[in-house]
This record gives C-alpha cells, structure tokens and sequence, in this order.
C-alpha cells in the first residue's frame, strides 16, 4: 500500500507594488501601424478634394444612400481613431519610468519565483528599458516614443 506524503503547509500572503499600466504592450497582437492605415483608407475614400468649396461640391453631388454611406464610414474612422490613441497611449504609458520602477520592484521581490531586473536607463540621451536574468536581457530603444501624436479634429 503506497503512502502519501503531507506536504508543508505554505504560507501566501499579498503584497502590492501598484497597478501595472498599459496591457496593450504585452498583448502580441498589437499592431498599431496596421491599425493607423486601415484608418487611413477609410479617410483616403473621401479625401478627394482640397478645398472646403470642393469638399462641399463632393458632398452635394451624393445621393442619399452615399451620403448614409460616407458618414457611416467617417463615424466609424472616427471611433477607430478613438480606439487606436488609447490603446497608443496605453502601450507608451508601459514604457513610463514609474511603471517599469514598479515591474522591477516586483520581479526583483525576494519572493518572487524567477526573479530579474527591469529599469529604464539613458544611454547617450536614448532612453531604454533593459530587463535581465542571468546571462538572457531584453533591452528596447525607446527613441522617438514619447513623439506628439495629434488629437482626431473635433467636428
């Protein structure tokens, strides 16, 4: 008759660090690029004209159902544009120095199972976020990230 062994009572108990901003810059889906130019097409069907005369005269010339058409598509580019800024500001807002502070905090914890190291240095003016264990590191250049990113023009 085989015997089972009592395992050690363990202790768990929380502690916390802080949220952790920006689950979009872990998601592997993310592709921010091809979300900005599926916008871009949507507005590139309207984009004809350069002036507000012209722009007026293109609109005019619609029937009804183009109209609907048009603004059902400029509606939905606007509510894209909407999606993607959040979701942009969100993946940048991982790359902040308070954040990637607490995400190494947390993996450098003595309680943590595979602990490493996470920090934000500056190298020649660059930022970057280096995060190691033993001999295997990550670094990302963060160069260009923190760019302005225009607001969507408000009707």
């Amino acid at each position: 008759m085989a015997s089972a062994r009592r395992r050690p009572r363990s202790r768990s108990y929380d502690i916390t660090f802080g949220p952790l901003d920006c689950a979009t810059a872990l998601c592997g889906e993310y592709r921010p690029t091809s979300e900005l130019q599926r916008i871009i097409v949507a507005l590139r069907r309207h984009d004809k004209v350069s002036t507000e005369t012209a722009a007026l005269d293109y609109i005019v010339k619609m029937d009804a159902e183009e109209r609907r058409k048009a603004y059902v598509e400029l509606a939905e580019a606007n509510k894209a544009y909407a999606k993607f800024r959040q979701r942009l500001d969100d993946f940048v807002a991982f790359f902040a120095p308070d954040n990637i502070a607490r995400i190494g905090a947390w993996a450098s914890h003595a309680s943590h199972p595979q602990p490493f190291e996470a920090a934000l240095l500056s190298e020649r003016g660059i930022s970057v976020v280096s995060m190691r264990q033993g001999a295997h590191q990550f670094r990302a250049v963060l160069n260009g990230l923190w760019i302005a990113i225009p607001d969507w023009p408000e009707p």
